[in-house]
């Protein structure tokens, strides 16, 4: 089994994201780029069909957690409401 759960956390924050700009500095470089973090109340579920000979087999529902984007976009969070 493949495992496609970074696909779908990339599909779904593409679609239902916050996006944070960071505030221009005056200095002369390139300005930071804006991040990206999901909806507080993201919840998303999979469903895997296992087939054999193109008949189902069997049906598995697995829930796609957010934890490792969420942990960095919460601290990242915190850190730029502090800043502004």
């Amino acid at each position: 089994m493949i495992g496609t759960t970074d696909f779908y956390r990339k599909a779904l924050l593409k679609h239902f994201r916050v996006l944070i700009e960071f505030p221009r500095t005056g200095k002369r470089r390139r300005p930071r780029k804006p991040k990206i973090f999901p909806f507080d109340d993201l919840n998303s579920a999979q469903i895997i069909k296992t087939r054999i000979n193109w008949i189902l087999k069997k049906v598995e529902k697995k829930n796609i957690s957010l934890e490792k984007t969420l942990n960095k976009a919460e601290s990242q969070l915190l850190y730029l409401k502090d800043k502004i």
